[in-house]
């Protein structure tokens, strides 16, 4: 979510999806504040920023369960 490298592209789907790009660690780090539950820190990531690839954040967080 930090840097602009789809694992998966580059590893034959070997790695989880990652598109989402653009994220700062202070805005990883805030997003938990609050956030009970794994999906919910997804949402307040997506909720709490702007950022162009916010439609992908689902899917690293899908990679696991609550």
């Amino acid at each position: 979510m930090i840097d602009d490298f789809n694992q998966s592209v580059i590893f034959d789907n070997r790695f989880p999806v990652d598109r989402v790009n653009g994220c700062t660690l202070k805005q990883l780090e805030q997003s938990l504040i609050g956030a009970r539950h794994w999906s919910q820190w997804g949402d307040n990531v997506k909720n709490n920023y702007d950022n162009p690839t916010e439609q992908f954040v689902d899917e690293p967080f899908n990679n696991w369960q609550d």
